[in-house]
């Protein structure tokens, strides 16, 4: 059997990391014999150049994406909707001589790796997207919104020219507002077999959108699915806690609309009021090579640093893009306090405090699956409340890792029930 799994983001974010590593273990549970390979959002010289940031390659073929937006928005935002339309109308004229012409299309593609992308998705016997967050609140116009969710999932219309089978594996998606939005949002899926969003607001807006909803599932985060893994280096970097308790802080940007000064003036005496009244030694975790290379968060890192008193108390964990990483850091916690979706689903089954600074509505999902509603903070500029959800989390730990423990074991049943489905779709 042949798969392919298209949309990997280069691994320079954990969570991502995390999501197309946990796919490929399911997909390995489901299809043992499957030989998998990546169709990643990079362009050719992003493959050719950087192989090894796609953690999840080894064993695997690795082509570049025929939409390859991952550099233009990183690098390029300021021209970005102009050269994604361009890119946009290369990839239509393509899906129409595929229409015409078939695999013979290709000879519109410039470079041999494009060709041979474009051979791979067409022979695929499964085709899986995972893991891509869409939303357009924060884009200008229904058009721009369009024309990104056309760049993020333009393979299921490949699909459908080919009639291979296509699966939604554990993605997010939207808010949908427009009308053009929401028809590029039904064209795209009425080629795919199955769908399995990670909220329930996804299977909502896809419902409204005037997608089949017999299609679409609610299933947890895939992530949750991964497995704990010995990390080498784990006994060394936590030898200095000897005695202290360990609280693990993994940051996230604030929204635009916060001075990050105050955001993180307040985030400074929250984690004091934690060193001084629980004794404790503060892990500052990285969960993207940007944020560890302090490029993209206009140094925020160190200006956090400079406002905490107890410097000797802190202590900036080393980045590292595996997520079985933090699975093997977090467990040696006392508590974590994230303001990261996926720092909530690495840490099991360590109680943690959640600070959402974006997104909020993702966070109340997943911790209204785990039953952990009560340790979540939506205002980072309520300092007293802050203290006490920690001091509520610190007091009740053993029943929240007692009850994450639980849900672990009913979310185990879960996943066991989606690799089944997984089964049964490629025998359709």
């Amino acid at each position: 059997m042949k798969i392919a799994l298209v949309n990997v983001y280069p691994g320079g974010n954990i969570g991502d990391n995390a999501t197309i590593m946990a796919a490929i273990d399911l997909l390995r549970a489901a299809y043992p014999d499957a030989a998998i390979s990546l169709h990643t959002r990079s362009n050719v010289r992003g493959v050719q150049s950087h192989p090894e940031a796609f953690p999840a390659r080894q064993g695997k073929q690795l082509f570049p994406g025929l939409l390859p937006t991952y550099e233009l928005n990183s690098k390029q935002r300021h021209i970005s909707f102009v050269v994604q339309a361009i890119y946009c109308l290369r990839y239509s004229i393509l899906l129409l001589l595929c229409r015409l012409l078939g695999l013979k299309a290709g000879f519109i593609l410039r470079n041999r790796l494009e060709r041979e992308a474009l051979k791979d998705i067409a022979s695929a016997d499964l085709v899986i997207q995972t893991g891509f967050v869409f939303s357009n609140s924060n884009m200008q116009g229904d058009l721009r919104s369009a024309i990104n969710l056309f760049t993020v999932l333009y393979p299921s219309f490949l699909v459908g020219i080919f009639r291979r089978r296509m699966v939604m594996l554990g993605i997010s998606i939207g808010p949908l507002s427009g009308r053009l939005t929401k028809w590029v949002t039904r064209r795209i899926f009425k080629s795919v077999s199955r769908i399995f969003v990670r909220e329930s607001v996804g299977y909502k807006y896809l419902v409204d959108a005037g997608v089949d909803e017999k299609k679409i599932a609610v299933i947890p985060d895939l992530a949750f699915s991964l497995k704990e893994e010995e990390h080498s280096t784990i006994k060394h970097e936590l030898t200095d806690s000897e005695g202290c308790a360990r609280i693990a802080v993994a940051l996230s940007r604030p929204p635009l609309s916060v001075e990050p000064g105050r955001y993180y003036q307040h985030i400074a005496a929250l984690l004091d009021y934690i060193i001084e009244t629980k004794n404790a030694r503060i892990f500052m975790v990285s969960h993207s090579k940007d944020t560890a290379d302090q490029s993209d968060t206009v140094m925020e890192i160190p200006k956090l640093l400079q406002m905490i008193k107890r410097k000797d108390r802190l202590t900036v964990l080393p980045y590292s893009s595996s997520p079985y990483y933090l699975k093997a850091i977090y467990p040696a916690m006392d508590l974590v306090i994230a303001a990261r979706i996926h720092s909530i689903v690495l840490s099991h089954p360590t109680p943690l405090v959640v600070l959402p600074t974006v997104k909020i509505y993702r966070f109340l999902e997943v911790l209204k699956v785990l039953g952990l509603s009560d340790y979540c903070v939506d205002d980072v500029f309520n300092l007293d409340k802050m203290k006490r959800v920690v001091d509520q989390a610190w007091a009740e730990r053993s029943h929240i890792r007692s009850h994450r423990e639980q849900v672990m074991r009913e979310m185990s049943k879960e996943f066991e029930q989606l690799v089944e489905e997984l089964k049964a779709i490629a025998q359709r």
